[in-house]
C-alpha cells in the first residue's frame, strides 16, 4: 500500500537515519539524525504536514499569477 499525505514520512525518516548514520562523509550527518532517532514521539506529534503547509491550489493560483508578465 502506498502512504497518502505523509502516514510513513516518519518511518522514511527513520530508514534514512539507518542509512546514514555512520556512512556518511559529512561529520555533521550523525548530529542532524540524532534527534529523529531519540525523540520519534515529538518529532511526530509536532510536525505539521506538508499539505497544511502548502495548499496545492493556493501555491498554483500564486505560480500562475505572478509567472505571466503583463
Amino acid at each position: 500500500m502506498r502512504p497518502v499525505r505523509g502516514e510513513d514520512d516518519i518511518e522514511k525518516l527513520l530508514d534514512l537515519c539507518e542509512n546514514v548514520g555512520g556512512r556518511s562523509f559529512c561529520s555533521l550527518a550523525d548530529g542532524a539524525i540524532a534527534p529523529i532517532q531519540h525523540f520519534r514521539e515529538e518529532f511526530a506529534r509536532d510536525a505539521t504536514p506538508a499539505w497544511e503547509l502548502f495548499p496545492y491550489g493556493a501555491s498554483t493560483r500564486s505560480a500562475t499569477r505572478n509567472s505571466i508578465p503583463a
